[in-house]
């Protein structure tokens, strides 16, 4: 009777938990969460899995590199400061020295997961430019967009 109990608690629950229509949104459910629930890739690819049938699990680095064909380099430069932000679309993917990885929203913000700011938060440009010291946010970045 529990079992039963608990699968009908859980099946109201999932049909009346809100969805998200965008991947963007889906990003942004994830605002706050702590950094060892969400790392930064985890966070990219658990919103890219919520609202797409193909899913996929890369860390950083596979993402530097196209997390297997899923991502696509749109522009590249040496740092964030000389990146050409014309070319940034929301939903873009931005790939930091390999280690790292940031979330495009659109009109200059972001959402990060960063364990120094104790895990996901919404940060603009002016917030990831200014972290010149940390070696996620110093060095060559790709914006990389999904393809599938």
């Amino acid at each position: 009777m529990k079992l039963i109990s608990f699968m009908l608690v859980s099946v109201v629950v999932a049909f009346f938990q809100p969805r998200t229509s965008s991947y963007t949104d889906a990003l942004r459910s994830y605002n706050g969460a702590g950094y060892l629930d969400v790392t930064c890739s985890a966070l990219i690819c658990k919103a890219h899995n919520h609202i797409s049938k193909n899913e996929v699990h890369c860390m950083a680095r596979q993402m530097w590199e196209g997390c297997e064909g899923n991502l696509t380099k749109v522009t590249e430069a040496e740092s964030l400061e000389k990146l050409d932000w014309s070319k940034a679309k929301p939903g873009d993917v931005l790939a930091v020295n390999g280690v790292h990885v940031i979330a495009y929203l659109g009109d200059g913000q972001f959402i990060d997961s960063d364990p120094l700011q104790s895990g996901v938060q919404e940060v603009s440009i002016s917030t990831l430019l200014g972290k010149k010291n940390d070696k996620w946010f110093t060095g060559p970045v790709r914006v990389e967009r999904w393809v599938r």
